[in-house]
């Protein structure tokens, strides 16, 4: 079994991770890394579109050019690393499996062709000299030189079938048991959280949400701007409520798919606990061994330790009053004791992220009250 844990960004994926890692035979990357290729930019789903729904002949060399782009990519590495280095040469005989037709040529509408420097009308004079020269050294040369260009015209069942091998061969080097469940964070999308299913025998999906006061707060708080920066966080609080109700369009009602808030493996621990082991059909072995709610609780709520933002996160609560999270409703549901800790997302005992994430907060509002 495949399950794949997916977050809005800051809503608490890793964990949820943390707690589905407690439960009999399930198997993750350590330390973590996020398993996005299917949903990714120029990954599975996007070759998938083009290679077997579009067809359209310039299009399918443009998505295989990106696709070996993407996989040759430096940051390829943190993947790389995970498969004992074989995540770049199993890739490339994926592609090369469906690849049908390969030469060297250029096409006028071809964006690896058409968008370079020297294709641009200011270059114009500077390309004909270049051309010219070229041309008096060698008659018979084409400049700038001709790409790779390739074709391919697969079925449905033959893409699922070399894909399915293909992600296969990446578990197995990555040194996990196909048989047993595998844990992967980011894997399918939020829009679609089925898609990409037909690649294994079975899978889960499940997405975490999280209470946008606090993820608004984190954005503007003791989560750096760099960590950030996927989403408006420069304190422009109707860019930030625009970007979450867009992301919040669509809900999949899927037996295989589930919806829980971060909050909920707090407050409802126990509850959220039964969910999870229903859902997933597995024993939950090993209590806390890494999900502490007592110390998780301490990254609720957090939005109350910003006066500063106070404004903002009025507009917050009277535009997405449908996503705040029942605080007050939960406070008597708790089957534990808090512990004053505040780390966020870190393992239990590992004291370091909480101390940069301090500084960061004392900085900021030393900074606003000057």
């Amino acid at each position: 079994m495949i399950i794949g844990v997916t977050g809005y960004g800051a809503t608490g994926a890793s964990a949820c991770m943390d707690l589905i890692k407690e439960f009999d035979g399930v198997q993750y990357y350590k330390p973590h890394v996020e398993f996005q290729l299917l949903q990714q930019p120029d990954g599975i789903i996007d070759l998938h579109y083009n290679l077997v729904e579009s067809r359209r002949r310039i299009s399918i060399n443009a998505a295989i050019v990106r696709f070996i782009k993407r996989f040759e990519y430096k940051r390829s590495d943190r993947l790389s690393k995970k498969t004992n280095g074989q995540y770049v040469s199993l890739s490339r005989d994926y592609i090369n499996s469906l690849i049908k037709v390969c030469w060297k040529g250029k096409s006028s509408y071809d964006p690896q062709d058409i968008l370079s420097r020297f294709e641009d009308t200011k270059y114009r004079y500077l390309r004909g000299v270049m051309k010219r020269i070229v041309w008096l050294f060698n008659p018979n040369s084409v400049w700038p030189k001709y790409n790779n260009r390739y074709y391919a015209c697969v079925s449905e069942k033959e893409f699922v079938h070399k894909t399915r091998v293909y992600l296969d061969k990446i578990f197995k080097a990555s040194g996990f048991d196909t048989k047993n469940p595998i844990l992967l964070e980011q894997l399918f999308g939020l829009e679609k959280p089925t898609e990409g299913a037909e690649y294994f025998d079975d899978f889960r999906s499940i997405i975490v949400d999280r209470d946008p006061r606090d993820v608004y707060a984190m954005t503007n708080g003791y989560l750096s701007q760099q960590e950030t920066s996927f989403m408006p966080n420069k304190g422009d609080v109707k860019a930030f409520v625009k970007y979450f109700k867009g992301l919040h369009h669509s809900h999949v009602n899927h037996p295989n798919v589930m919806y829980i808030n971060f909050e909920d493996l707090i407050y409802k621990y126990d509850e959220s606990l039964a969910r999870l082991k229903d859902f997933l059909k597995l024993d939950h072995v090993n209590p806390k061994e890494f999900f502490k709610p007592e110390w998780s609780i301490n990254n609720t709520r957090t939005y109350k330790n910003y006066p500063e933002l106070k404004e903002d996160i009025k507009y917050i609560e009277r535009e997405l009053k449908d996503y705040l999270y029942p605080f007050s409703d939960c406070e008597n549901n708790l089957s534990f004791v808090p512990e004053n800790t505040g780390v966020f997302d870190a393992k239990p005992g590992d004291n370091r992220d909480l101390i940069k994430r301090s500084q960061r907060v004392l900085k900021m509002r030393t900074k606003n009250s000057k």
